[in-house]
């Protein structure tokens, strides 16, 4: 037979697991598109960019985006990494720009620019892959858009 004691910590249990559950449900639901281009520089040959990315917060939950990390692929070629560590506060129902640091690889970029000359193929679908820490919870960052002509 429980004690009151254990009913309470049973109970105490529950409502922390259920929030927890209710967190990571919320976290995956994060939206994430790009917003442009606010620094180009170079550092011994590597290009790096700083661009901004939206993120859409479709729940009533609040977030503080820690930090995101993923890499970055132009048709299916790795091409570099993004990453941003500085805590963004993500309210409930709403939006926020967030900058991203990448550095990329000039391998890549040239091999790509070849491609595009040599199959006359100047539409180059890029793709960002990785992982978010919103709130303690591991979100997926997929980003995806086309450039060129």
């Amino acid at each position: 037979m429980l004690k009151n004691n254990d009913l309470l910590l049973l109970g105490i249990v529950g409502v922390i697991g259920w929030s927890f559950y209710s967190k990571a449900r919320a976290a995956g639901t994060l939206i994430f598109m790009p917003a442009g281009v606010s620094q180009i520089s170079f550092d011994g040959g590597s290009p790096l960019i700083v661009f901004n990315l939206i993120v859409q917060n479709t729940s009533s939950s609040g977030f503080v985006l820690e930090s995101l990390a993923g890499n970055v692929y132009c048709d299916s070629t790795y091409i570099g990494n993004v990453s941003s560590f500085n805590p963004i506060q993500v309210p409930g129902n709403s939006q926020v720009t967030i900058p991203v640091n990448g550095r990329l690889m000039l391998v890549g970029i040239v091999n790509q620019i070849t491609q595009a000359f040599l199959h006359k193929n100047v539409t180059k679908k890029i793709q960002l892959r990785g992982f978010a820490n919103a709130g303690f919870i591991r979100a997926p960052v997929n980003v995806e858009f086309s450039i060129g002509l």
